[in-house]
């Protein structure tokens, strides 16, 4: 926890360490110093570190009575994610095949835009107008969903 840790991932990461103790080979000493418990714990750490940098939680959201329970999930809000989930869907499947497989690797799979580039053989920056063109035309279908919407209403 001096680290930075949340409690509840300090001891997730405490248990790490103990795992990682105990399955050690028994036969050899060095497990049983604190510098070697403490060089473990950091390797640990450093683990936890890049695991969080590689997939940031962020995105994710705490538990909310208000905004998770079953009740707010009505018909009409189903109904409006299906639609949106659908226009999406149809919007990727128009962009040329290129750059939907760019956009999804980016967005859905977290590639990065150097690991997509030496994979495909394309430099960066037309990485950079693959992506750029894919936002562009998710905007624009989302903007004309939203104006019909506004005109129907």
């Amino acid at each position: 926890m001096r680290r930075g840790a949340q409690r509840a991932t300090a001891e997730d990461l405490t248990q790490v360490v103990f795992e990682k103790l105990l399955k050690r080979d028994g036969n050899n000493a060095s497990g049983k110093n604190a510098a070697y418990i403490m060089k473990t714990a950091n390797h640990v750490w450093i683990d936890h570190l890049r695991r969080r940098k590689a997939r940031p939680d962020r995105k994710h959201a705490e538990f909310d009575e208000s905004a998770h329970s079953p009740e707010s999930f009505g018909v009409e809000r189903v109904i409006e994610g299906r639609e949106a989930l659908e226009l999406a869907k149809r919007t990727l499947y128009s962009l040329p095949d290129k750059t939907r497989q760019i956009y999804l690797l980016f967005r859905v799979e977290g590639m990065k835009r150097e690991e997509l580039a030496s994979r495909l053989g394309i430099s960066t920056s037309a990485i950079d107008k693959h992506l750029a063109r894919a936002k562009t035309q998710l905007a624009q279908a989302f903007s004309k969903a939203a104006d019909d919407e506004q005109d129907t209403s």
